[in-house]
């Protein structure tokens, strides 16, 4: 009974330092890409899947697809961190405009178009007070 508990215990363990282990090479290799401004090559590859734009289309014609690139884990963890640096960055040195739709919270091309035609509709009451 204690060999068994040991050999749980013991492959509890192997998991867990493979996990650090792969959690702290990851810190790694973020930490070299940003200090070299480069990604390794190793994780710019991607599954690319065909899809068919549109049901209707024809199948047997390579123009009707779309390609659906599926990057690496690693490749969007290091994309997402680079975003949030970089806009923090922005943010903190105030240099996105006031009316940036993009990378920001509750911001979205809805809002941008709202925003739009707000200030269109302001000009038009204000070309047609007399």
């Amino acid at each position: 009974m204690s060999s068994r508990r040991c050999r749980n215990y013991t492959a509890d363990m192997a998991s867990e330092i493979q996990c650090q282990s792969s959690g702290a090479i990851s810190v790694l290799a973020f930490s070299w890409s940003l200090q070299h401004g480069t990604v390794p090559s190793s994780m710019k590859s991607a599954y690319v899947t065909p899809i068919l734009k549109k049901a209707d289309l024809d199948s047997s014609d390579a123009k009707s697809y779309r390609p659906i690139s599926n990057l690496s884990v690693l490749l969007k963890s290091l994309e997402r961190l680079v975003s949030q640096q970089l806009v923090a960055y922005l943010r903190e040195n105030d240099l996105l405009p006031d009316r940036q739709s993009a990378y920001g919270a509750h911001h979205s091309t809805e809002t941008a178009v709202v925003r739009v035609l707000s200030d269109i509709l302001l000009a038009l009451d204000s070309t047609l007070q007399f």
